[in-house]
């Protein structure tokens, strides 16, 4: 139970506001007069999702996912920022503790948690739902099957908890145990950080399910029994307006919340960059990924467990928009004596530009020189080979096609 965090309850709080917007049909939605009074206080709401799970001896208040919801009535779209649970802030209650974001609900109520996030963000949120992580099983099976990519066997087995999951690497057609199994596994040197990917991937594939395979039948048959499992202020009029002013959710932006993970595991935020995120959330902005040719392995040279390797780099590259990957397990040492420095093994010299920029980003994300190498050189690609083979060894599996590997050696 206490392995079930976030995504759980990111999808059913995301449906239980959004469920007109994904599920009815052009048809149903046109007897609706189109000049429907705006509900809404302002152009942009912003709605507060609250997941719940009933976490046994941990109480039944307790807050696994603090999610916001933006809707531009304007241009209809929606965007989606997960606050992370274990967040430190100032205690609302004793302005001189620090406490965990996840408690201030259980502890102090809907209201308190409310000021604390408007406070956070400088923003207003006019509607909330709670919900509780047992929604999302229902869910799953209701509109699964959802296609999902396994980038690496997933094994991991533990009774007291009940739970067994096994997926072999390839394409599977999940349903809503297998898709929780999915974002439960964490038993890899990413931990909770490869499960937060894992995550992101899982959202936008359920929202594809749900808009290509629900129906007015399910409305009929279904909806009363999930507004049943809710607590809200969304009214009917704030369901029906937003239905029909943002029938298509093909474009979905994830933003992410700007936050540092100390040595000892404790989440604060990084103030650096908190400032860029609540004004692009506010104002409804996109910020355009660079195209990549393929994936950025980052390669563990350093000294580190795999753990501390995968907190320090996910922390420099989770906000960069690189398309990047990270081999968290030492290297075999041979093969990072033949390096000198952090260095950049890339696979074409015809982008000569794309290169620098690579290396000049790379330099300034860490803060030190990186040396360029390409396989064009002979022992630079026995260096690859070699390096593959240390990968494979040692059941490193990671995705392709390859457009750069990136060995850290210090940081």
């Amino acid at each position: 139970m206490k392995q079930v965090i976030q995504f759980v309850l990111i999808i059913s709080g995301i449906f239980s506001a959004f469920l007109f917007i994904t599920i009815f049909p052009r048809p149903f939605i046109e007897i609706f007069p189109d000049q429907m009074a705006n509900p809404f206080e302002s152009e942009t709401v912003f709605f507060l999702i609250l997941g719940v799970d009933d976490a046994g001896e941990a109480g039944s208040d307790r807050t696994d996912a603090i999610i916001l919801v933006g809707m531009n009535n304007k241009t209809a779209s929606f965007e989606i920022l997960s606050i992370p649970r274990d967040l430190i802030i100032t205690d609302p209650k004793d302005k001189t503790q620090q406490t965990k974001i996840n408690s201030v609900y259980k502890n102090e109520g809907l209201t308190t948690i409310i000021d604390v996030i408007e406070n956070h963000l400088k923003l207003d949120i006019e509607k909330y739902a709670i919900i509780d992580y047992s929604l999302f099983k229902y869910l799953g099976d209701l509109v699964g099957p959802v296609e999902i990519m396994v980038e690496y066997p997933m094994h991991y087995e533990d009774k007291q908890q009940g739970l067994s999951i096994h997926f072999e690497q390839g394409i599977h057609q999940m349903y809503g145990q297998e898709l929780l199994n999915y974002i439960r596994f964490r038993d890899d040197s990413k931990g909770d950080l490869g499960r937060i990917e894992r995550q992101k991937t899982a959202i936008k594939k359920t929202l594809m399910r749900f808009k290509d395979n629900l129906s007015i039948e399910f409305i009929e048959q279904e909806f009363r029994k999930l507004l049943e499992q809710m607590n809200t202020n969304l009214t009917t009029q704030d369901i029906l307006y937003t239905m029909l002013n943002l029938s298509d959710i093909d474009d979905v932006t994830f933003f992410s919340y700007p936050y540092k993970i100390a040595y000892d595991g404790s989440i604060s935020a990084d103030e650096s960059r908190l400032p860029t995120l609540i004004e692009d959330f506010k104002s409804f902005n996109i910020t355009k990924e660079s195209t990549q040719k393929g994936t950025i392995n980052v390669i563990n040279c350093t000294d580190q467990t795999p753990r501390v390797f995968s907190i320090v780099n996910y922390n420099i590259l989770s906000t960069t928009g690189l398309q990047y990957f990270l081999i968290n397990t030492k290297i075999d040492e041979a093969i990072a004596d033949e390096l000198e420095n952090n260095t950049i093994m890339v696979f074409s010299t015809q982008d000569q530009e794309r290169n620098q920029d690579l290396v000049e980003q790379f330099e300034s994300l860490y803060s030190m020189e990186f040396d360029l190498i390409n396989t064009n050189n002979m022992n630079t690609l026995i260096l690859y080979y070699k390096t593959i083979h240390s990968m494979t060894k040692n059941r490193q599996y990671y995705p392709t096609p390859l457009e750069a590997l990136v060995y850290i050696k210090k940081q």
